[in-house]
């Protein structure tokens, strides 16, 4: 037993010796680095390794200036015997650094062994020389035309870094500006102001220059150039002596829509009591007919007095027999002929004034269509909810939620979501604010039909969209199902101005007419038309 305490003892005693030196053995830092030549623009991994426990190392460089380290601290971690950590050393200058470190364990600091510390030799980056390229990008491509918005895009290349400052200036518009190359967004000049817009006020060729005396590691003027050509706005542009179909020109030279003319014939001599007749009204044929009838009497006693007047000539002037007795058998005839058609006249009138009216009801036939309803299905037989991202039918793209930079977020198929973004934000650059919905899915178009139309499968699938109040396409046809038509409003308010009777439930806004003025005006110009029938409806197509 004794034995065994003793060897236990001495086993316990070794160990302690063996921490003991080896803790001092470690309690040296080691710094290491992974390169030992670099170019500016790139950088190395430098690693601290210590010996028991963790701790911060704090990292230097020699001399001080020229680079820095990211992060400028680490914590070593590891093993019972040996922790580590590392960090990236970024050099902005050429020449020959020394890499040390310190690191504190148990209150105590303990410098790195300057004998191991790394040297890391930084020399110019061999990738060519820098360069400066210009873009504009104009609000309403293709040609710049005065009081356009137009920004100027800069780019270095190779990134450089430290972010050098470009200073913008042109001979013709004068100084323009600076802005600062942006290492971490592709090397894009950006400026704190917002983008950097250019005037073009000035009609011309203006030659925009943009340089830079700053660029790390190198000597000389880096520069770039772009021309803009502004044209002239033509505030009175020409007007065509023509008339856009489906407007006819008239007598007077003006232009009208043929909808807008009477259909009413007015006879040159009237006959009866009738001064015009119009083909449009009901029983027009009826009426017509009616007209003819009074009107063959009348013929009907004309001829008959001719007849009766040549037969009396050829009684009187005839020597012969056999001619007056024809002389007398005309105006006998004549007499009859008047006699039977103003008896059956009389007689239908005298039983009946009614059995003279011609009434043949001719039902009229409405061929209508509806406005809001694309005719080529969306969805096919889609009765579910379609996603709200991804590829949809009519869209290949797919639809997104895109946000303006005003704030109002809205979904609508990819390929006409940047013009919808540009237009909302163009009419807010013009104190206009619009809002609303776009994009709907299948079952948000099925419970819309339900509030419009009623709610019997009937009223959900089948009823044309024209007979609901107000007109809503049928699921699978609405044009807000492929993310390409939006309901727009007016500072929060739907856009319905024109008190069509049909709208009515949504009620009259008068004040949203600034809105819809702006939008006819310029939402072609993005792609979007108005149902003409709803002031707030916008879309690819105008249904």
């Amino acid at each position: 037993m004794q034995n065994t305490i003793k060897r236990l003892v001495i086993l316990g005693l070794t160990l302690v010796c063996f921490f003991f030196v080896h803790s001092e053995a470690n309690a040296q830092l080691n710094i290491s680095s992974d390169k030992s030549s670099l170019q500016i623009g790139q950088s190395a991994t430098i690693t601290a390794t210590s010996g028991i426990g963790s701790g911060n190392v704090f990292f230097k460089q020699s001399p001080t200036s020229g680079g820095s380290f990211s992060p400028g601290v680490c914590t070593t971690t590891g093993g019972l015997m040996s922790t580590t950590c590392s960090v990236q050393f970024y050099p902005t200058a050429t020449g020959t650094f020394i890499i040390s470190g310190a690191i504190t364990i148990n209150g105590q600091t303990t410098q790195s062994q300057s004998a191991t510390n790394p040297r890391i030799t930084v020399t110019q980056n061999t990738s060519g020389t820098p360069t400066l390229s210009g873009v504009l990008v104009d609000s309403t491509p293709p040609s710049i035309y005065q009081g356009d918005q137009v920004e100027l895009k800069i780019t270095a290349t190779p990134i450089p870094t430290g972010g050098p400052t470009v200073f913008i200036s042109s001979p013709t518009l004068g100084n323009i500006g600076t802005c600062i190359i942006n290492t971490t967004a592709g090397g894009i000049c950006t400026s704190g102001f917002g983008p950097i817009r250019l005037n073009t006020g000035i009609e011309g060729t203006h030659d925009i220059n943009f340089s830079t005396t700053s660029w790390p590691n190198y000597t000389g003027t880096v520069s770039g150039i772009v021309k803009m050509t502004v044209l002239k706005t033509i505030t009175n542009p020409p007007v065509l002596d023509i008339c856009i179909p489906p407007k006819i020109k008239t007598s007077t030279g003006t232009c009208i829509d043929p909808s807008t003319i009477s259909n009413s014939y007015t006879y040159l001599a009237p006959l009866s009591e009738e001064k015009s007749f119009d083909p449009t009204q009901d029983n027009a044929l009826s009426k017509y007919i009616n007209l003819v009838v009074k009107i063959a009497i009348g013929i009907a006693a004309v001829l008959a007095v001719i007849m009766i007047v040549m037969g009396g000539i050829q009684y009187m002037t005839s020597e012969l027999i056999s001619s007056k007795e024809e002389g007398k058998k005309r105006i006998t005839n004549a007499i009859l002929g008047l006699l039977i058609a103003l008896g059956a006249y009389l007689i239908l009138f005298t039983i009946n004034p009614n059995l003279l009216k011609l009434d043949v009801p001719i039902p009229v036939t409405s061929i209508g269509y509806d406005e809001e309803e694309d005719y080529q299905p969306i969805l096919d037989n889609s009765r579910t909810a379609v996603p709200t991202s991804g590829i949809i039918a009519n869209c290949p793209l797919g639809v997104t939620r895109t946000t303006t930079a005003n704030g109002f977020s809205f979904i609508s198929c990819k390929d006409i979501a940047d013009k919808v973004k540009q237009m909302i934000e163009d009419a807010a650059r013009a104190n206009i604010t619009l809002t609303g919905g776009g994009f709907r899915t299948a079952a948000e178009q099925i419970a819309v039909r339900k509030r419009n139309c009623g709610t019997t499968q009937y009223d959900i699938y089948e009823k044309p969209s024209r007979n609901c109040n107000p007109q809503t396409a049928r699921p699978g046809r609405s044009v807000h199902e492929s993310g390409k038509a939006f309901d727009l409003k007016c500072n929060g308010t739907i856009i319905n101005w024109d008190r069509n009777p049909k709208n009515a439930r949504f009620g009259y806004h008068p004040e949203t007419k600034v809105c819809f003025d702006w939008l006819k005006a310029n939402a072609s110009r993005y792609g979007l038309y108005n149902l003409p029938s709803e002031n707030w409806h916008w879309s690819v197509n105008g249904k």
